[in-house]
């Protein structure tokens, strides 16, 4: 059944002070208890047992400090008009109660001594739970309270049977749009958006500390980088292959020339920098290898040198990228960090048939990149 929502009707009241209780109506001076509990609330309800008695609860403890007496009673139902037919008794108010219908609770309120008519219509989205029946209990709480105080209610009789036909009549069904309609009415197609994450290419210079002098394993590199402009918080990774220039580390009269290729592969979270977070600061892991070809050399002594040879070096190690844009497509960045190689390299001589070790590299060795990105 359609339901057809009649607004409000509000109640003209002085608010109260946040927090503070409800004003009771005092007995005048001179006044009796027995005369202050002369008015009668005549209340009719109509639903299941259930419900009726949660509301029921709820309006009889919101009343019980006021001076009126509750009367109190259930039927199976009634029909809308009696509320307006005129009944005999002094009644401060009648009120009925609808609680048949699942989805709403209709509430009927009779300003007797101004013939004049309230209709709440109170939505149940959760059945009459206590959420409902504390809105119920509510409305009866300040109808009572409205009339104690010598307010008029609601609306003309005229005004109040005009609302509940409209409660009473089912709504026809919408006709459906027409096709020019639907067409006008249909939102309009969103944009598609952009890539949330992009593939900038990077041109960079690194240079790695082997060991003190220092000796600088270094050269340029090109990659590329995986990257979400103007993301707060994201993933982001890298894949560079960079060529180690030759290298010439020696030590008494003895060492090597170092050159070849190395890999690495990062990745981890980046931080959006500034209001459009346009620059970003990125903490990633890295793994990678460097394929060295190894030339030794003597220039002292007798000892001879032996072939040349390659080494590999596994490294894994931890970085601090830092990425700020110079326009739209091209960024300036750099990375600051450590490696660890996992086999220790180091070059020995022999001596009296003994190898002595002369070059040692550092097992943790800091290394810094700087470049450009460009990001079509």
């Amino acid at each position: 059944m359609r339901v057809l929502r009649v607004p409000f009707i509000a109640l003209f009241l002085l608010p109260s002070p946040a927090g503070a209780e409800p004003a009771r109506p005092q007995p005048a001076d001179g006044d009796t208890a027995s005369d202050a509990t002369e008015h009668s609330v005549v209340i009719t309800a109509a639903g299941s047992a259930e419900p009726i008695a949660l509301v029921e609860a709820r309006a009889r403890a919101l009343l019980r400090d006021y001076p009126v007496g509750i009367e109190w009673s259930v039927r199976a139902d009634f029909r809308p008009r009696e509320v307006f037919e005129t009944q005999e008794g002094t009644a401060l108010t009648r009120i009925w109660l609808d609680l048949r219908d699942e989805t709403r609770a209709v509430l009927y309120v009779v300003d007797v001594a101004h013939e004049r008519f309230l209709v709440r219509v109170v939505p149940l989205e959760s059945g009459l739970d206590e959420v409902a029946s504390e809105s119920l209990g509510t409305i009866l709480q300040s109808s009572v309270e409205a009339l104690l105080a010598g307010a008029t209610l609601g609306v003309s009789r005229e005004a109040a049977e005009e609302q509940v036909q409209a409660l009473e009549t089912p709504q026809p069904a919408p006709a459906p749009p027409t096709p020019e309609e639907h067409k006008a009415s249909a939102p309009a197609p969103e944009p598609s958006p952009g890539p949330r994450y992009r593939l900038a290419l990077e041109a960079a210079y690194r240079a790695q500390i082997l060991s003190d002098g220092p000796a600088l394993l270094q050269g340029p590199e090109l990659g590329v980088s995986l990257l979400r402009p103007g993301a707060r918080l994201s993933w982001g990774g890298l894949l560079d292959v960079g060529y180690r220039a030759p290298l010439r580390w020696e030590e008494q009269g003895v060492g090597v020339e170092l050159q070849g290729l190395g890999v690495r592969q990062a990745g981890g979270v980046r931080f959006g920098l500034g209001r459009a977070a346009k620059a970003s600061l990125g903490l990633l892991a890295s793994v990678g290898i460097d394929g060295l070809h190894v030339d030794p050399i003597v220039t002292a002594g007798a000892t001879d040198a032996r072939s040349a040879f390659w080494i590999a070096m596994p490294m894994v190690g931890l970085l601090l990228d830092a990425d700020v844009p110079l326009n739209r497509v091209v960024s300036l960045w750099g990375s600051l960090g450590a490696e660890v190689d996992l086999l220790g390299h180091h070059f020995d001589v022999l001596e009296g048939g003994q190898p002595v070790t002369v070059l040692q590299a550092w097992r943790l060795q800091p290394f810094f990149r700087v470049g450009l990105r460009f990001s079509p």
